[in-house]
C-alpha cells in the first residue's frame, strides 16, 4: 500500500511540473510560428514497462522543421527520461508523418551531479491524424541507443497544436 501510494504521489508530481511546462509553452507561443503538447503513453522493449509522459514542440523559422522536447516517467520504477530533439513533419490533409532525431538522458534523480545519468540517442518516426483542427493522434515509434543497450519505444497519444 505504501509504494502504491508513493508511485500516485510521484506520478502527480511528474503531472503538475509537465503543465507548468505546457503554461510556459504557452506563453511563449506568441513568439513561436507552432506549438503544439500533448499527453503519452507507451511501451520499451528491454523493461516491458508502461511509460507516461509529456510531449511539446515548437516551430520558428524553418517551415517543417520543429524542436521537441519529452519527458518520460515508466511506471513501477525509479527513472524519468528526457529528450530534445529536432522533428522534420508535412501535414497533408488530415495526416502528418514525421521523422524525428535527438538525445536525451535517464536518470533517477535530477541533480549537478551527471554521473548518475544515462544518456541515449534516438531516432524515430510516426503520424499525426488529426481529428479536428487543432487536435491530433500522434502514434510514434523510437530507437534508442543507450551505451549498452538499444531499446524500441512505441508511443501513442492525444495533442494540441496552436
Amino acid at each position: 500500500m505504501i509504494i502504491k501510494n508513493r508511485i500516485v504521489k510521484d506520478i502527480n508530481v511528474f503531472i503538475k511540473k509537465g503543465i507548468f511546462i505546457c503554461l510556459f509553452l504557452l506563453i511563449i507561443s506568441n513568439y513561436a510560428f507552432s506549438v503544439e503538447f500533448g499527453l503519452l503513453a507507451g511501451r520499451n522493449t528491454t523493461s516491458s514497462k508502461t511509460t507516461l509522459g509529456f510531449s511539446a514542440g515548437m516551430g520558428f523559422f524553418i517551415p517543417m522543421v520543429k524542436f521537441e522536447f519529452e519527458m518520460m516517467k515508466q511506471s513501477e520504477a525509479e527513472f524519468k527520461e528526457f529528450g530534445v530533439g529536432v522533428k522534420i513533419r508535412k501535414k497533408i490533409g488530415n495526416f502528418a508523418p514525421y521523422v524525428v532525431i535527438g538525445a536525451g538522458t535517464k536518470f533517477n534523480d535530477f541533480s549537478i551531479i551527471f554521473s548518475g545519468y544515462d544518456y541515449f540517442t534516438y531516432i524515430g518516426g510516426g503520424m499525426h491524424y488529426y481529428i479536428f483542427y487543432i487536435f491530433s493522434l500522434r502514434f510514434d515509434l523510437r530507437y534508442q541507443s543507450y551505451n549498452d543497450k538499444n531499446n524500441i519505444r512505441l508511443s501513442v497519444g492525444i495533442f494540441a497544436h496552436i
